[in-house]
């Protein structure tokens, strides 16, 4: 645009001179990129696997966190009422065991842990009981309805031990698994370097196996030479754009970026699928990106007379339009922002935010679909499942790149009002700062509003729609959020236990369990069994053809039946109804509620607090953002319009940083959830409110 490439042409530099320095450096980028993709980047990624197998180990040795229900050890259901899970120490157990012959143990304990040696792990229980049910009906903790069966005496052993040691082959299993996979496992494509890729090519004793290495070894070597392709290719775009400044080259940038990763994607299906050749469609996206510069290259050396027509084009004629009537003015003018000054800000400020919107969701969604091509393949699903896939994750990506887009909008807005001096022009007619800053506050506030209805009426459905869907994208099983099997529960003290099926229609519940515990809260005293429960008048639990098993030091010392059974007054059937335990598909008043219910029963709630001070504080994040990016941009938009690109991500990645931890703050509890999720907005919103008050003018 300043004329640069006419002089240097004048004076007889060709086109192969003045793109060979920037080659040069796709070049140097690109062994660079070869060397991180060949030799770091699977080295990496076997270190982060190896690190995750290790975690979950860890998670093996202590599984359990106190005062939370633990389904995570394979056929056991597991509560704690005391312990501290960093030293794996377990207090007060209970556990639920039923075995492969259809009779249940019923485990509890004063204290226990996880000893683990090598592939062997065992449980070891101090000041143990165990209760033998020879048929698993009784207790009914299966995950349907089973029926209650007649309970006999000779069906009940109990055995008190002082320490107990139970080995179980399930409770090595996940170990034994995680082990094997940490010593000996098979490594994924992107672990392996050049030269295991090259080999497993070749001697792969599987064609599958050697046709998806050979894959991933050409896209490895396509990846790692797109830096040289696309500086040819950026070169020699620039070379046939005779107007627009650094905007366009970006927007043209953006343009082949998603371009390039769409004809990735396309050869990768045509590749899995078998319609073309794996190396192929592993090149594909390159070579298509190396075509197209080499015929940009003949256009720029032969200069032919289309490209001269297209290079011209922005110096056509503008085009005539009608002349507007008075009438139609003055209507306009009504509007709620009549000026010039509004008006010229909101056309931008919305054309900008589109712009930066569009273009942050395509990457997120190209990303999202990279990740997931491998699944698609596997599962067979169709391309409806995975559009609607799509389609369903936009609230979220909405909710989540709106706030960057909007400061993306007012930099770029009020960044080309001070390079081309507009606001001293606006300044010089009267017009303050805050006055121009105006548009820009009341066009993020509608942003903020969007996003809030956005958030709470479309969020919570999109986001259990679009989790059904990649469950079913990824080869898995269809699973509901809401369990509609057996539900366990514990009261504030943790010395009564409810499993039970809740009944939607009769709000009551199907064949009911209550476990009593002692006045130490350590060992069974009670069973109690029905086929329904409901609640009477006085709130009061009563199970409908039950039983009651006593249980003393003893073992089993009395088993008694009755039409109806008073369990005594407990928690309302509200407490017992399954409800949404993700927060991302609940609203702020489902989420309120399921936190309340919580609290009622004792447990953790310190990450949903957070979950919920976020759900009330985004809808402010497009403002903060906003009061933000206009004096950063009357900064930086007198330098250079890149240099206000750059703010923009610095301030966007400080912001997302801070926001996340001042969250983890919040969830393990060292702050409190107002403060650890309002904290980085009231920050942000102070520096902009000062950096405005401190602007030149």
């Amino acid at each position: 645009s300043d004329s640069e490439l006419v002089a240097m042409r004048a004076a007889g530099v060709g086109t192969g001179r003045i793109v060979a320095p920037v080659v040069l450096l796709g070049a140097f980028v690109t062994l660079l990129t070869l060397y991180v993709g060949m030799e770091l980047a699977p080295e990496a990624a076997h270190g982060l696997r190896q690190s995750t197998i290790r975690a979950a180990l860890y998670r093996l040795e202590s599984p359990v966190e106190p005062r939370t229900f633990n389904t995570e050890m394979p056929g056991k259901v597991i509560y704690v009422r005391e312990g501290d899970q960093e030293s794996g120490q377990w207090g007060k157990v209970f556990i639920y065991w039923p075995e492969g012959n259809g009779s249940v143990r019923l485990v509890t304990a004063r204290s226990g842990r996880i000893d683990t040696s090598g592939e062997h792990s065992e449980l070891v229980l101090s000041d143990a009981s165990v209760t033998t049910l020879s048929e698993r009906g009784v207790v009914g903790g299966g995950q349907g309805s089973e029926p209650l069966e007649p309970l006999r005496a000779a069906q009940v052993t109990s055995e008190r031990s002082t320490q107990l040691r139970l080995r179980d082959d399930r409770l090595n299993a996940g170990r034994e698994t995680l082990l094997k996979r940490l010593q000996g496992r098979d490594l994924e494509p992107d672990e392996m370097d050049w030269r295991e890729l090259l080999r497993r090519s070749r001697s792969a004793p599987e064609e599958k196996a050697r046709r998806t290495a050979l894959f991933n070894l050409h896209k490895k070597l396509a990846l790692c030479s797109a830096p040289l392709v696309f500086a040819f290719f950026g070169a020699l775009i620039g070379l046939r754009m005779r107007r627009g400044g650094r905007g366009l080259g970006m927007l043209l940038s953006l343009a082949s970026m998603i371009a390039y990763y769409l004809i990735a994607l396309a050869g990768e299906y045509l590749a899995r699928v078998g319609i073309v050749p794996m190396q192929v469609g592993a090149w594909l996206a390159t070579s298509t990106a190396l075509l197209l510069s080499l015929w940009l290259f003949y256009l720029n050396t032969h200069n032919t007379m289309g490209w001269r027509r297209f290079g011209k084009a922005g110096t056509a004629a503008p085009k005539r339009f009608p002349a507007v009537s008075r009438g139609r003015l003055r209507t306009l003018r009504r509007t709620l922002f009549a000026g010039l000054l509004d008006r010229t800000a909101l056309r931008s400020l919305f054309g900008n935010f589109s712009i930066a919107y569009l273009s942050l969701v395509s990457i997120f969604l190209i990303f999202t679909l990279f990740e997931l091509l491998r699944f698609i393949a596997v599962s067979g699903v169709g391309g409806a499942v995975v559009a609607r896939y799509l389609l369903f994750l936009l609230p979220l990506a909405t909710v989540a790149l709106a706030p960057m887009s909007v400061l993306v909008s007012v930099l770029v807005v009020y960044a080309l009002m001070a390079r081309r001096s507009e606001a001293i022009a606006w300044w010089a007619c009267g017009q303050s700062i805050y006055r121009l800053t105006l548009p820009c506050i009341v066009f993020a506030a509608c942003i903020g509003l969007g996003l809030w209805t956005v958030q709470e009426k479309l969020l919570p459905e999109a986001n259990h729609m679009q989790n059904e869907l990649r469950t079913r994208i990824r080869g898995r099983m269809s699973q509901t959020t809401t369990s509609k099997g057996r539900q366990w529960l514990a009261t504030l003290d943790g010395r009564t236990l409810y499993s039970y099926e809740f009944a939607e229609k009769t709000n009551g519940l199907r064949a009911p369990v209550v476990y009593g515990f002692d006045a130490d809260g350590v060992h069974l005293e009670r069973v109690s069994t029905g086929e329904e429960g409901n609640w009477n008048e006085s709130g009061t639990l009563v199970l409908k053809n039950g039983s009651i098993l006593e249980l003393g030091q003893g073992g089993a010392s009395g088993l008694r039946k009755a039409e109806s059974v008073e369990v005594g007054r407990t928690e309302p059937p509200e407490a017992f109804k399954p409800v949404l335990n993700t927060p991302a598909e609940m609203d702020i008043k489902r989420l309120s509620n399921y936190i309340n219910s919580l609290k009622r029963r004792g447990e953790s709630v310190s990450t949903l607090l957070v979950a919920l001070e976020r759900k009330r504080a985004d809808p402010f994040s497009p403002v903060v953002m906003a009061l933000i990016g206009v004096p950063l941009a009357l900064a930086f938009g007198r330098r250079s319009a890149i240099a206000s690109l750059c703010a923009a991500i610095a301030v966007g990645l400080t912001f997302w940083g801070s926001t996340s931890g001042f969250q983890q703050l919040g969830n393990y509890g060292l702050l409190s959830a107002r403060i650890a999720v309002w904290s980085p907005l009231a920050i942000f919103a102070a520096i902009g409110v000062y950096l405005l008050f401190r602007a030149r003018t």
